[in-house]
């Protein structure tokens, strides 16, 4: 199932990317009109899913530098 839904990924970017002039730049978000209301709206939802990630990321991260640099300061972790 997942090979197939890859599959389907791929040939679909082919069909919609091949005609473009000039190439694909580096950003595919970036091949659209800046005056695309669908796109404008996957640009934020990808802004959006990069900000939280990165902050899923940090919060445990820096937790888990706190108990290794200060293991007294643990017990008053509320997390």
């Amino acid at each position: 199932v997942a090979g197939l839904l890859y599959l389907c990924v791929g040939v679909l970017g082919c069909v919609e990317f091949l005609p473009v002039p000039g190439g694909v730049r580096g950003n595919v978000l970036n091949s659209y009109r800046i005056d695309d209301a669908l796109i404008n709206v996957g640009r934020i939802a990808l802004g959006l899913t990069v900000s939280i990630g990165i902050a899923l990321m940090v919060i445990p991260c820096r937790s888990a530098i706190r108990r290794l640099t200060c293991p007294d300061a643990s017990a008053g972790d509320a997390d």
